[in-house]
């Protein structure tokens, strides 16, 4: 094996590819080591030694062992994970049994940007504990990163149920991000809200009536939770100023004409959402159909 370091770097990641084929991660790590020096630059030789060494994480195990092996994969996959596949490295962690925590040590360091991704990534893992460590503190100063911080705050907020809190945290962040940059979150924010009944649904689009017109991934949210409600009235005072925006929007603004009988309105949206949708809307259309044909019969 001796022989083989005498070539570049490339030969070194190719002599440990083959190392770790037969079996014998170890020696692997060594020919990767000595190629990452000599090539430290080199993405995807940092990425496969990076994963090299999550899969020698030990499962089951707490304490210094398993934190070396934790500190060996994220020296490598820290210094690409930006230029990477993030998911797919996230993912891989995963499945090599770290936990949230240390999978989150992919955005290392103490500074605000560097919290917030990991306080957004936890967040997405429901380890509101996690999430609560990240934001401790007072909000950073830079208007972008204060406005992440509020989204966060309210996202959070709405996760354990504290309605006014996560409104009152969002509008902060509406004040001090240029509106560009909470347009860009919209669908982000339409994954965040609260589990909502009619009336809550209802309390949303009020609190949010000046921001709703530039939010459709948010208005569609709130919308079809308020179809699901049968809350057809507050339903139809959002629609009519948004249903243009979205065929999911006009498909609800469908389901409210179905609501409140009225088969005229009904069938007319119904044939919008048909012409707008195609296929991809068919097994709706059919659906609703039947519910039409149905209230029709009910009217004879």
């Amino acid at each position: 094996m001796m022989g083989r370091r005498r070539g570049g770097a490339n030969a070194h990641e190719m002599a440990g590819i083959v190392e770790a084929w037969a079996g014998d991660s170890a020696a692997a790590a060594v020919f990767g080591e000595e190629a990452v020096s000599r090539a430290p630059h080199n993405v995807a030789l940092r990425e496969w030694l990076g994963r090299l060494y999550a899969t020698r994480i030990p499962r089951d195990v707490l304490g210094p062992s398993r934190d070396a092996a934790v500190a060996q994969a994220m020296r490598h996959l820290q210094v690409v994970f930006e230029a990477a596949a993030k998911l797919e490295i996230i993912g891989f962690l995963e499945q090599s049994d770290c936990s949230p925590a240390e999978v989150g040590e992919l955005w290392p360091g103490p500074s605000a940007g560097a919290r917030l991704r990991r306080a957004e990534f936890f967040l997405g893992e429901r380890q509101l504990h996690l999430v609560d460590r990240e934001l401790k503190g007072d909000p950073p100063e830079e208007p972008a990163l204060n406005g992440q911080y509020h989204l966060l705050q309210g996202a959070v907020a709405f996760r354990r149920g504290d309605v006014e809190t996560g409104v009152a945290e969002w509008h902060a962040a509406f004040k001090v991000l240029p509106s560009d940059a909470w347009i860009k979150r919209g669908p982000w924010m339409a994954g965040h809200l609260p589990d909502m009944d009619g009336p809550i649904a209802a309390q949303l689009v009020d609190a949010f009536s000046q921001q709703l017109s530039r939010l459709p991934a948010l208005t569609e949210a709130l919308a079809w939770a308020l179809v699901r409600a049968r809350n057809w009235l507050s339903a139809h005072r959002l629609l009519e100023k948004s249903a243009h925006q979205s065929t999911s929007l006009y498909a609800a603004w469908a389901e409210v004409a179905l609501g409140l009988k009225d088969l005229p309105e009904t069938e007319s949206r119904a044939g919008i959402v048909q012409q707008r949708g195609g296929v991809a809307w068919a097994q709706w259309r059919t659906d609703f159909e039947r519910r039409m044909e149905a209230q029709r019969k009910g009217a004879r």
